[in-house]
């Protein structure tokens, strides 16, 4: 089920408590809540919302812990989900950090000065401002091949070292290449302004590929464009940050590892023929090497933010190859 599917049964659940006066909110889980309320919000039904809060923060603490920085992106934007914005959050950051975050999602411009986190505060398997923990287990899946038999309660094999983060680094593709052209096993996120969508890809191999390669070198500059030959990358979307499940996957066409990835000076991470590269904050996403559309009915889009990774290995935590996970 996609995201528009989602939300139109938000909004009916809306127009049958206009009709009604009656809605059974403990038939609905934490992302269903949280829908039925942007729905009544976009209808102005303000007690709706204040009861869906209500039973949101008193049933659902531990769907809220867990997907703390997708509902995060969600608050900031709407003035009547404050009770959600204080009461779980306040709880974790301080109020520094807290009025900074605001400000931030308010003016992207605004400055952001360093703070430091509690140490009862961790970052979980990944240390990222876009996805949290169960999408990180999800792609974990994924580079491990396991692609129907998906446990998000599994520990991660894998940590997600940050390498680049736009907000703070900058888009510029000089930082990607001065961080990450050397880098095997990068996986690669970028939101989607205007939407809640996450798309991304993992390269198992490094970016300025000196092997399995193919390409030219042109102009005055020798600026080198190529190819890295891989059967491992994919390119993924996450329609809903709050269910990582409702996700497409696209790997590679079996004749095509050829174009894996590609390199260029004048570009960022950039998957297949044109299926996801990166300029600056501006990004082309159009099947051709890839077997799914990762953004149906779009070509390209604008991003607010973007991340890299370093995938390595957790120590201790690595599945054998031999394991089967539970049904």
């Amino acid at each position: 089920m996609h995201t528009n599917s989602n939300s139109k049964i938000s909004i009916l659940n809306s127009y049958r408590y206009i009709y009604s006066g009656i809605i059974e909110l403990d038939q609905l889980d934490g992302a269903d809540l949280l829908r039925l309320m942007l729905a009544s919000d976009e209808l102005q039904l303000p007690i709706l919302i204040t009861h869906a809060q209500d039973h949101l923060i008193k049933t659902q603490s531990e769907w809220i812990n867990q997907t703390l920085v997708p509902i995060l992106h969600i608050v900031c934007h709407h003035g009547t989900f404050g009770k959600l914005l204080r009461k779980p959050f306040r709880k974790l950051l301080p109020s520094l950090i807290e009025e900074q975050i605001l400000q931030f999602y308010l003016d992207p411009e605004s400055r952001v000065h360093n703070v430091f986190l509690p140490r009862n505060i961790t970052s979980g398997p990944i240390d990222s401002v876009l996805i949290d923990g169960r999408h990180a287990t999800l792609i974990s899946n994924w580079i491990d091949r396991k692609d129907t038999k998906l446990n998000l309660k599994r520990k991660n094999p894998y940590k997600f070292n940050l390498l680049v983060r736009a907000s703070k680094d900058g888009f510029g593709v000089d930082v990607f290449h001065n961080r990450c052209d050397s880098v095997a096993r990068t996986l690669v996120l970028a939101k989607v302004k205007g939407t809640n969508q996450i798309v991304g890809g993992y390269n198992p191999i490094k970016w300025n590929f000196s092997e399995n390669s193919h390409g030219t070198s042109v102009g005055p500059h020798k600026s080198f464009k190529k190819f890295g030959s891989t059967s491992d990358s994919f390119i993924f979307s996450f329609n809903d940050t709050l269910n990582p499940t409702m996700a497409t996957l696209s790997r590679l066409h079996e004749s095509l590892d050829d174009e894996a990835v590609y390199f260029s000076h004048s570009y960022g991470p950039c998957f297949g023929q044109n299926d996801l590269h990166m300029v600056d904050q501006s990004w082309n996403c159009r099947k051709t090497s890839y077997n799914h559309e990762i953004l149906p009915g779009r070509s390209n889009f604008i991003a607010d933010d973007y991340e890299v990774f370093q995938i390595v290995e957790n120590d201790g935590l690595k599945e054998k190859k031999t394991e089967v996970l539970e049904e």
